[in-house]
């Protein structure tokens, strides 16, 4: 699949969803089930996070001069839990 296409798909997927998401009350996005569980605002913000954490790893890896196999174990070593 292209790159165009890719994005075409996720703009259709965002728009489908979104109207839906703005309906949710921010009390709701904002409400801990239980003291130690995160709310869906903490979940949705810890997902864009590492998701812009790992586009960053995927660019420096494609232009990294080291061996893929030498770039793909740096990368695994790099993950934060």
């Amino acid at each position: 699949m292209d790159m165009l296409t890719l994005a075409n798909r996720l703009d259709a997927i965002i728009d489908k969803h979104l109207p839906a998401l703005q309906l949710i009350p921010e009390i709701d996005y904002n409400l801990r089930p239980a003291e130690n569980k995160w709310s869906k605002k903490e979940i949705l913000g810890h997902m864009i996070d590492s998701a812009q954490n790992n586009i960053r790893r995927f660019l420096v890896a494609q232009y990294d001069e080291r061996p893929a196999g030498e770039t793909i174990e740096y990368l695994l070593l790099k993950i934060e839990y």
